[in-house]
């Protein structure tokens, strides 16, 4: 997981992840488990990313989280 790009605004910080499987084995993106303070809202493109080396084995990540 690493970050693409940041967005620092007033109220909140916005982020865009990309999320990689590393494993030869399909990964499910498990955003409903992620939690921390301050965290307003997260998203992803896929909830499936596929084995290393295929098409579909990353994902963006989307990240709201309030100051």
């Amino acid at each position: 997981l690493h970050v693409r790009r940041g967005y620092d605004l007033p109220a909140l910080t916005a982020y865009i992840l990309e999320a990689k499987n590393l494993t030869d084995n399909s990964v499910i993106v498990p955003i409903e488990q992620v939690t921390f303070p301050r965290l307003l809202a997260i998203t992803s493109d896929r909830d499936m990313i596929a084995p290393k080396g295929r098409e579909g084995d990353s994902t963006a990540v989307y990240l709201v989280v309030g100051k």
